[in-house]
């Protein structure tokens, strides 16, 4: 921003290759830039402070609410409480995550070893001035400090439940159910409350209509997502500028479970209590996945269609079922031959073509 760089703009460089191989299988884009990448990291590694962080003049998290900024400082869109080095230094410690992914690809032993000490190096350098073991959160107690910490496994053994507690503490007891971040906690937070086990939190903030959140959005004539979460500042307020959308891959990969690899697929739903249904479908090189359920009564419905040429594992929710409450196709699931029962939930091989799979609760028992 000015004269002010944007660590996690310039992440993109280490993100984008490794995404083109984990969602389309394109193993040349990673390729032909690995060195580059390097070289970047290496560059990215002289501005690191003495204390192994990255420099607080790094611009962090961008254009949370106004009653959470800076007000009067660069168009108000700098977070009062979220720390710009614990967020650069998150995004830093990811970077280093997806070198490490992409050198075991490329056979780069030597790379791989060298940046899974950096995540060791930054890990304890972002914990060491940011984590109070005490109060079991990230300080300033606030949403964004918790979320990238979260995502990324910063978190030090032994202290997730607490540090998710202190996330959910502060959507709950602090903003009410409203969001407290800008372009980029933001992107992470329904996917951190999802690992945690919160995902009716995650539905109940995102059908919030007042101010802050994406329904205030609506209830305001929005036809896409704003610039900023006011409606009208004077400044910065496009009304078409989706940098807070990634909550959009929450729906895909946890509410529809669709999640891609380079050559497989997995698809894993997630049932919150508070949801009816869901129906989703994504474009994939050989065709279009589409993946949905319903809630009938005692019945939970799932149903899956798969391409041809993309071999696929599905792994529904227990909800306290056992293998016994599952047809596929129709067909009792202990008698199939393909489900294997698991503490994880119910697990499939697949292959081309429909899959329809019913989860039925005995009579009286509580429905999904």
């Amino acid at each position: 921003y000015g004269m002010r760089p944007a660590r996690w703009n310039a992440s993109v460089f280490v993100m984008l290759p490794y995404a083109l191989y984990r969602y389309f299988g394109d193993r040349q884009t990673m390729e032909r830039y690995w060195r580059s990448i390097l070289w970047y990291m290496e560059y990215q590694k002289t501005k690191l402070t003495p204390a192994g962080l990255v420099g607080g003049y790094f611009v962090g998290e961008w254009c949370p609410p106004m009653k959470d900024s800076i007000l009067e400082d660069h168009q108000s869109a700098f977070p009062r409480e979220i720390s710009n080095q614990l967020m650069t230094s998150c995004f830093y410690y990811m970077d280093c995550m997806l070198c490490v992914s992409m050198a075991e690809l490329l056979g780069d032993a030597g790379a791989a070893r060298e940046f899974r000490e950096r995540m060791r190096q930054m890990r304890e350098a972002i914990n060491r001035p940011f984590f109070d073991a005490e109060a079991g959160c990230y300080l300033p107690r606030c949403q964004g400090n918790q979320i990238l910490p979260l995502a990324f496994g910063i978190v030090p053994d032994g202290a997730l439940a607490r540090v998710g507690a202190a996330l959910t503490d502060c959507i709950i007891r602090k903003d009410h159910y409203h969001i407290s971040t800008g372009s980029h906690a933001t992107r992470f937070l329904f996917q951190v409350l999802g690992e945690l086990g919160a995902e009716d939190l995650a539905i109940r903030m995102l059908s919030e209509t007042g101010y802050p959140s994406f329904g205030y959005m609506l209830e305001n004539g929005a036809t896409a997502l704003w610039e900023r979460w006011e409606k009208n500042l004077g400044f910065m307020t496009s009304h078409d500028h989706p940098m807070t959308g990634g909550f959009g891959v929450w729906f895909f990969s946890a509410l529809g479970g669709i999640q891609p690899g380079a050559d497989r697929l997995r698809i894993a739903p997630t049932v919150p209590h508070s949801l009816k249904e869901v129906h989703c479908k994504r474009q994939f090189r050989t065709g279009t996945v589409m993946s949905g359920w319903h809630k009938v009564g005692q019945e939970l419905h799932f149903e899956f269609r798969i391409p041809w040429n993309l071999p696929t594992e599905i792994l529904l929710p227990r909800l306290g079922c056992d293998i016994g409450d599952l047809t596929v196709n129709g067909e009792p699931a202990a008698q199939c031959g393909r489900v294997a029962d698991t503490p994880e939930g119910f697990r499939m091989e697949v292959g081309m073509g429909y899959w329809h799979m019913v989860l039925r609760r005995t009579t009286g028992a509580e429905a999904f």
